[in-house]
């Protein structure tokens, strides 16, 4: 098994972002962290599991779900 890169992405500042209607992509954070968008998600998958959503397209980005 390979071992997996590792990137410290700022969760509290991506929540914080997102919770005030920002925009954030796979790709720009890919390109932020100079890793690829595989990368990122695997980071965001592992973080947050089935909380997070991913949208394609020209409107698409990152958003979480709602936690009851």
């Amino acid at each position: 098994m390979k071992n997996r890169i590792k990137i410290n992405i700022d969760f509290s500042e991506l929540e914080s972002a997102m919770s005030n209607g920002e925009r954030i992509t796979v790709k720009a954070l890919a390109e932020k962290h100079g890793v690829s968008p595989l990368v990122v998600r695997n980071t965001l998958d592992d973080k947050y599991n089935t909380s997070i959503h991913y949208k394609r397209g020209r409107k698409g980005g990152i958003s979480l779900n709602p936690t009851n």
